[in-house]
């Protein structure tokens, strides 16, 4: 008994369906949420050697 989901294809592995832009609007997006992050980051941390 077979269980599970089967391989993806080929093709659909090597990106020829993405439709045009999406590849830039990823990127831009991956840069801002390390933006975000990055300044969630700085925000919530004490330097260091600080101490209360």
């Amino acid at each position: 008994m077979k269980r599970g989901v089967p391989p993806t294809a080929e093709k659909a592995r090597t990106g020829e369906f993405t439709p045009p832009g999406m590849t830039a609007q990823a990127s831009s997006n991956s840069r801002a949420e390390v933006a975000v992050a990055w300044s969630t980051c700085m925000a919530t941390s004490v330097p260091a050697g600080l101490i209360w």
